[in-house]
């Protein structure tokens, strides 16, 4: 069984992971990423006390966290932009429609 400390920094470097395949448009990475750090997470959950170092267990997760806010402030973004998208084409083929409906 791996430490508190170790699984942090698993958690935290497949936080990382994940971050970096979401920029690349990785999306096979980013699953693979996202489902190792869900096993991750449950087994330091399954944890009934700190084993490693604490203060850098501490860190790590704090580290692990902020990326995952960068991450789904990004997520976020790109949402935005494909419902901005979306609603260009549908404007568009309604022009189209109403353009030929006029014809």
């Amino acid at each position: 069984m791996k430490t508190t400390e170790e699984l942090a920094e698993l958690i935290c470097n497949l936080s990382q992971q994940l971050a970096a395949a979401a920029e690349n448009g990785d999306r096979t990475s980013f699953y693979e990423s996202m489902a190792a750090r869900e096993r991750a997470i449950a087994e330091i959950e399954s944890h009934t006390a700190i084993s490693g170092d604490e203060q850098r267990t501490q860190q790590l997760l704090l580290q692990a966290r902020a990326t995952n806010e960068q991450l789904q402030s990004s997520i976020t973004l790109e949402q935005q932009k494909l419902l901005d998208l979306r609603s260009e084409l549908k404007r568009g083929e309604n022009m189209k429609k109403a353009y030929g409906q006029n014809q």
